[in-house]
């Protein structure tokens, strides 16, 4: 693999993380049944204001994609490292946030994030152009 191809992959990564946070806070539950995403926002209005841990893990987790892809465009050893952080600071996010109803669309976002996600870390460690990262 070339390094072209490297980074049209993450471009893709980026472009899936920006697709599910545009639907994640404009259109929650466009795809959902209208009766069930009625109730669902009815209860996510009787919900507490979240915690100060579950804000700083989402703040933590959208400040380290940032500096991660900066690292793996420029072909940095740190890159991978802030990259793994960020998934698993995002996958902790996910835990503390609660109750969340996933649409069909959100689900395929998700899917092909993860899927990205893997290839990532997998092109790093095992691939040739692991030797090109420094």
């Amino acid at each position: 693999m070339n390094k072209n191809k490297f980074k049209k992959i993450l471009y893709f990564d980026i472009s899936f993380f920006l697709f599910g946070m545009i639907k994640y806070i404009f259109y929650p539950y466009s795809f959902a049944p209208d009766e069930l995403a009625k109730a669902i926002t009815l209860y996510e209005e009787m919900l507490p204001l979240p915690d100060s841990f579950s804000v700083i893990i989402f703040i933590i987790a959208f400040l380290s994609v940032f500096p991660a892809y900066y690292y793996l465009f420029n072909f940095k050893k740190r890159g991978i490292y802030f990259y793994i952080f960020y998934l698993l600071i995002s996958c902790l996010a996910v835990l503390v946030n609660g109750f969340y109803l996933f649409d069909s669309f959100e689900y395929i976002i998700g899917f092909f994030d993860i899927i990205i996600s893997g290839f990532i870390i997998s092109i790093f460690y095992f691939s040739d152009l692991s030797k090109s990262f420094k």
